[in-house]
């Protein structure tokens, strides 16, 4: 009996809004456990998590199981891992590495082969003090990362496997001083990165793994003040990158590995930011690269698209959700989470034309905040807060089959949607069902409502006219005589 309380105690399949299946895990069962740092290594989905009694340690699944503890890295409830976020996992030669701490390293280098348990790679912090490596970064065989020494701050530094040696790379603030090294990008054979210098403040440089040679991009900011750059995307041979101007503010530049860096945007018109957080929300979606900016210094947030052919920047239009952010293109949608009234701040997905509720995670106007999303397999994970579990991990599966509820017996979907002229749902049911289906429009005005019906187990056909609706967004309802079977949002052409 306690092993099967476990199992449904760590996920549970919830319907949705649009037409996904939605699985939350609850790996903390007393409090939240605030997975971070989903990596994809040989076919396993490897984070972060706090389990309540092993304290931050390596978890991963394989999709088909719950997510399972690799190891107690540092045992007992100490910290074995960190929970930030910055790309804290990459892989090389078909092994992991990532930053950990087994309670007399400090925070260093680990290795993980995917067989045997976790060992140090390299202290490079010699002792129980950490250098607190970060921003992993693959490339021709090699590591690169931030790293953090008494002697000389943070830096850039390589770790080769084959050698197991570890060198620093740069100094760009000389000496003990940190240049805060972050934001470590490739394209082409370069290696990007952001580093504060006393003189130019925080810039763009680059450095040439061939050779180590160190340079610094542009001062988009001339002095010391620096233009803070971030959110780094390659995209078709180019950088793309926000950095602030003292004329300017914060704006998007795009950088073609050649020429000076190019302003694309004056969003907030003038010395207003059109970006005030480096959140790495620069995604590419159909061919173009989607961001959020404001247009009126920081008090609304709105979803822009930038096309790299052009470099035509628009509001995307169709989006209407404020503050959007930690944005995933995945099966031809664009996903994100952002707010709407009535709901709080919650996933969406956009399809080139409309944008739907994914689900109301944390129903009501309250936040669930998606974030730290990835795709794997046929899945997109992420995490967010469903008011009672508090930051889990959870994923969904947009297949186009509809709503699965594990309360239903059945598999009810709605299809296509959006629709212009009829849609239909295909019931499967596990026995007969009366149900009636019900359409209303968001003030809760019912607009269609069909007859209660009894169908047979197996599969069935509702056809639903729905050609005389206004375009826009509807709430359905397919209801037995006691319970919601199924729920969701339907978006009329």
């Amino acid at each position: 009996m306690k092993r099967l309380l476990l199992g449904i105690l760590l996920f549970a399949v919830f319907p949705c809004f649009a037409q996904v299946t939605l699985t939350k895990y609850n790996i903390n069962p007393s409090a939240a456990s605030s997975p971070t740092g989903m990596y994809v290594f040989n076919n396993k989905l490897y984070f972060a998590a706090n389990d309540g009694s092993h304290g931050i340690e390596l978890w991963s699944t394989d999709g088909t199981d719950v997510p399972a503890l690799v190891a107690d890295i540092n045992a007992g409830s100490g910290n074995g891992m960190s929970a930030f976020d910055n790309r804290s996992i990459a892989a090389v030669n078909n092994k992991i590495y990532f930053a950990a701490d087994n309670g007399s390293t400090g925070m260093e280098i680990f290795v993980y082969d995917g067989t045997h348990a976790p060992t140090l790679a390299k202290d490079i912090e010699s002792g129980s003090a950490s250098s607190n490596p970060t921003d992993f970064v693959a490339y021709n065989n090699m590591l690169y990362f931030a790293a953090t020494t008494a002697a000389n701050g943070k830096e850039l530094w390589v770790y080769d496997p084959a050698t197991n040696s570890a060198n620093r790379m740069t100094d760009v603030s000389s000496g003990a001083a940190s240049s805060d090294v972050q934001f470590i990008t490739v394209m082409g054979s370069t290696i990007y990165f952001t580093a504060t210098s006393a003189t130019s403040g925080n810039e763009l440089y680059s450095v040439d793994p061939s050779n180590g040679s160190v340079h610094m991009i542009a001062d988009i900011n001339n002095g010391s003040a620096g233009s803070n750059p971030g959110n780094l995307l390659v995209y078709n041979s180019k950088l793309y990158f926000t950095a602030t101007s003292a004329d300017h503010g914060s704006e998007l530049y795009a950088y073609d590995g050649n020429n000076a860096p190019v302003r694309l945007t004056d969003i907030g018109p003038g010395v207003n930011s059109s970006f005030f957080i480096n959140t790495n929300d620069l995604v590419v979606y159909n061919g173009k690269i989607y961001f959020s900016a404001s247009a009126n210094g920081g008090l609304l947030f709105n979803m822009y698209v930038l096309d790299p052919v052009t470099n035509n920047v628009s509001k995307a239009t169709a989006i209407t959700q404020t503050s959007p952010g930690s944005m995933v293109s995945y099966k031809s949608k664009l996903f994100y989470s952002g707010t709407a009234s009535p709901y709080g701040q919650e996933l969406y997905s956009y399809n080139g034309t409309f944008s739907t509720l994914v689900s109301d995670i944390y129903t009501g106007p309250n936040n669930s905040s998606p974030d730290h999303p990835i795709v794997y397999k046929q899945w997109l994970y992420f995490t967010a807060n469903d008011g009672t579990n508090g930051i889990e991990l959870m994923r969904i599966e947009d297949a186009s089959s509809g709503i699965i509820s594990q309360y239903a017996n059945a598999e009810i979907m709605l299809y296509p949607n959006p629709a212009q002229d009829v849609a239909h749902f295909k019931l499967d049911l596990g026995a007969p069902e009366t149900l009636q289906v019900r359409f209303m429009d968001l003030t809760g005005r019912a607009v269609y409502t069909a007859d209660a019906t009894t169908y047979n187990s197996g599969v069935s056909y509702i056809n639903i006219p729905v050609a005389k609706l206004a375009t826009g967004y509807y709430t359905y309802t397919v209801s037995r005589p006691n319970s919601i079977a199924a729920k969701g949002i339907f978006v009329k052409q």
